[in-house]
């Protein structure tokens, strides 16, 4: 995960609960053979869901915080964010090699 992105993804997470959705992701039937390290695009898909879900939820305590972590990943300014589809902007966010790596890591704790 690149160091600009830690602040950001820090208040998002502080602002969900985390670790329920973390509960979830492991209660995932996921393909045979899967590994965190390994996960098909439909195991993606179902964890992308979840964190979605969690980030939907509460996006009225985050909407801030999901601008500037847009704005930081696309290398933009906030103002020229706001036409971009959420879901697609997150769906990149979460598929983000680093980024998934750094909740990978945390899952496994």
């Amino acid at each position: 995960m690149k160091i600009k992105y830690l602040p950001i993804i820090t208040r998002i997470v502080s602002k969900i609960n985390i670790s329920e959705c973390f509960q979830k992701i492991k209660e995932i039937d996921f393909s045979e053979g899967a590994s965190l390290n390994n996960l098909s695009q439909d195991d993606l898909g179902k964890i992308g869901m979840i964190l979605i879900e969690a980030l939907v939820s509460k996006c009225n305590e985050i909407e801030s915080d999901l601008e500037l972590l847009i704005a930081t990943y696309e290398n933009k300014k906030v103002e020229e964010i706001q036409d971009l589809d959420l879901i697609e902007e997150l769906k990149k966010i979460i598929n983000d090699e680093g980024i998934r790596k750094s909740f990978s890591f945390a899952l496994k704790k």
